[in-house]
């Protein structure tokens, strides 16, 4: 609560009083800066002052017992339910001991008679300064406290999670003490491996870079909470829990956005595996190894996001399960340049367009128009590494009649404007 002014932490101090004479008095006739204090606001009753609090951080309020509007105890009241680091200090006539008294069971700092109350003032702020000073190093403590707690209750929870991924023998008891010690869900998950591959012979797969790919992650999937942690020497594993939150925040478009932002990093090529869903924790290892048949079985696919389906197939399960859903994505990569929406997709298909959309979200992940939308994306991308054409083509190029939308459709979803991805596109 204190700002930073000339290298020094100057206290913020407001004075309350319905009598002009005296704010300008305590505001003039006390060096303010000698006790690292500024005066931020002077307010002529107890209403002002607390419109005031509740937009800006004082450290300490100086006011006046009695005055018209809200007085002084009201005024001590709300500091004491919303504002309970600022320092309350109150001027008191004799006539006004017992509202003082009154102020001080409201967690009022100290009172100060009005007969010759300049020095009695600075007495009282610096021991207010002494007062938060001391409260602030309790709170430092206590922060450095929680930050250590959480830091190893964060490298529990992966160390666990890594001994799951490895199938280091557990006992079902074992496994259930630590998933509550540690706080672990578990329960509906999937799992993703991203391969992280060194395409430059010269560079070295520095920590930075996975700990930037990291934040990134936890930023995209904030919604589900990620565990995250290496494997190995070049994969990421991600744990997405409570898979019933990831209708908010669809996997593949989701992973589109990091392989997007990777390219800013040239030296390093991502690629992803999916599993299937999963219900309990303790599949996480068979989850895992999901993902590494996909790798293994696909070493040499173009593709950057790989998918596991129970009968072995790693393309998408969507498409390898159900025919209109495969019709579907044949309908929208056929006609994807065209004005097409669900009705036109289901009238392809020859399903009612309610049932293809919920059966199209049930199989991939995704809604039918984010599936389309992806995918005009991607082709938009291939085509603005031609610098030939222009915006407004590429965007009619790939069902867009409107530029303007186009763009801030392709910001959303690839995390940059079509401008500066072509722009990187050259750099690269």
């Amino acid at each position: 609560m204190t700002e930073q002014k000339g290298g020094c932490s100057m206290y913020r101090i407001m004075i309350v009083d319905d009598e002009l004479i005296i704010r300008e008095g305590i505001s003039t006739f006390i060096d303010w800066a000698g006790l690292d204090c500024q005066i931020v606001h002077s307010a002529s009753d107890g209403l002002e002052a607390i419109e005031f609090l509740q937009t800006t951080c004082v450290n300490i309020v100086i006011t006046d017992i009695r005055m018209p509007g809200k007085n002084g105890l009201e005024l001590a009241e709300y500091v004491q339910k919303y504002a309970p680091s600022t320092k309350l200090i109150i001027l008191s006539g004799y006539s006004d001991f017992k509202y003082a008294q009154e102020a001080l069971r409201h967690g009022a700092f100290d009172f100060i008679l009005k007969d010759n109350p300049l020095s009695k003032i600075e007495n009282a702020v610096r021991r207010a300064i002494s007062a938060i000073q001391e409260e602030q190093k309790k709170q430092r403590h206590f922060d450095s406290i929680q930050e250590t707690i959480i830091k190893n209750q964060e490298e529990l929870q992966i160390k666990f999670y890594q001994d799951l991924v490895y199938d280091v023998p557990l006992s079902p008891d074992e496994i259930i003490d630590k998933t509550r010690l540690y706080q672990v869900s578990g329960n509906n998950f999937y799992c993703i491996l991203i391969k992280i591959r060194i395409i430059d012979d010269s560079a070295q797969l520095k920590e930075d870079f996975i700990n930037t790919v990291t934040r990134f992650l936890r930023g995209i999937f904030s919604s589900v909470k990620p565990v995250i942690f290496p494997v190995h020497s070049k994969y990421l594993c991600i744990v997405l829990n409570d898979t019933s939150k990831l209708e908010h925040t669809p996997i593949v478009p989701s992973l589109n956005q990091i392989f997007t932002f990777a390219e800013n990093y040239p030296a390093y090529r991502l690629k992803a595996a999916i599993s299937t869903p999963h219900s309990s924790i303790t599949e996480l290892n068979t989850a895992y190894l999901e993902c590494c048949y996909c790798f293994k079985h696909n070493a040499k696919s173009e593709k950057k996001i790989l998918f596991y389906s129970a009968e072995n197939n790693t393309s998408s399960p969507s498409l390898s399960q159900n025919l209109p859903i495969k019709k579907a994505v044949q309908y929208i990569e056929n006609n994807f340049n065209e004005q097409i929406g669900l009705n036109d997709i289901a009238d392809a298909v020859g399903l009612n367009a309610s049932y293809l959309s919920r059966l199209f979200k049930k199989e991939t992940g995704e809604s039918i128009t984010e599936h389309l939308t992806q995918f005009r994306i991607e082709k938009a991308k291939e085509l603005l590494k031609d610098e030939s054409l222009r915006l407004r083509d590429i965007a009619m190029a790939v069902g867009f009649n409107d530029v303007s939308y186009f763009s801030n459709t392709f910001k959303k979803i690839a995390g940059m404007s079509p401008t500066e991805f072509r722009m990187i596109s050259e750099i690269n």
